[in-house]
């Protein structure tokens, strides 16, 4: 089964690496039984991919970050294995500056962690009757002929990625064994960052990427 029934309640997977996450998504969803049922759990992407594989589930509450994996690219392929999945994003990461990527990639929803839980279950509600579930703000950044900062929107996911991880702290060495990549291959984007974003050397990187990292840690719960 691959969709839900008027008369069975909609089958909803949660990925997220965190338990107490796990748990909370859980709690909202057995408030609603009558509408969404919990069909698995998955704290990895290859979890992820084989529990949609294999369960084939309505919808999906996911997380951007996965031990290391890009979540961008992590929608795009989970939406590539089973185009009917409706997926709603729950995150630490700031809306505003992400947003409009994960609608890209597929989401149909986006959620901050730490805003009310009570808007999660309205928000798969909207998804899974083919609606988007943004907050009015981040709507007006989605919309058509919206545009994001033209350095962010600039970076492919894999740079983003790696632009996260030096705002991070993460010395080169350190990104290339989290991101299973050579020294060297790190050493490139940083220098295809440095030219996308008009940045001088790598002291302006990594101030910039510190920058955009104090940015995207803020919780702005979304707009009812």
């Amino acid at each position: 089964m691959s969709e839900a029934s008027p008369s069975s309640p909609c089958r909803v997977l949660i990925v997220d690496d965190h338990p107490v996450v796990r748990l909370g998504v859980t709690l909202s969803l057995e408030a609603a039984a009558e509408e969404f049922v919990l069909c698995g759990e998955a704290a990895t992407p290859g979890e992820a991919l084989d529990l949609v594989e294999r369960l084939r589930p309505d919808a999906a509450v996911v997380d951007l970050h996965l031990g290391g994996r890009d979540g961008f690219d992590l929608i795009d392929d989970l939406t590539a294995l089973h185009p009917p999945l409706r997926i709603v994003v729950y995150t630490a990461m700031e809306e505003r500056l992400y947003v409009r990527r994960a609608l890209r990639a597929g989401a149909r929803g986006y959620l901050m962690k730490g805003c009310d839980p009570a808007l999660l279950v309205p928000a798969l509600r909207t998804v899974v009757s083919g609606g988007l579930a943004v907050s009015e703000a981040a709507w007006k950044d989605a919309a058509p002929g919206a545009e994001e900062p033209a350095s962010i929107d600039a970076l492919s996911n894999r740079e983003l990625q790696v632009f996260r991880l030096i705002g991070l702290g993460g010395a080169p060495a350190a990104i290339a064994e989290k991101m299973g990549l050579s020294v060297k291959t790190v050493g490139s984007y940083r220098e295809r960052i440095k030219s996308k974003l008009r940045l001088a050397d790598g002291i302006d990187l990594d101030q910039a990427a510190y920058e955009f990292v104090r940015r995207s840690k803020e919780i702005i719960p979304p707009a009812r």
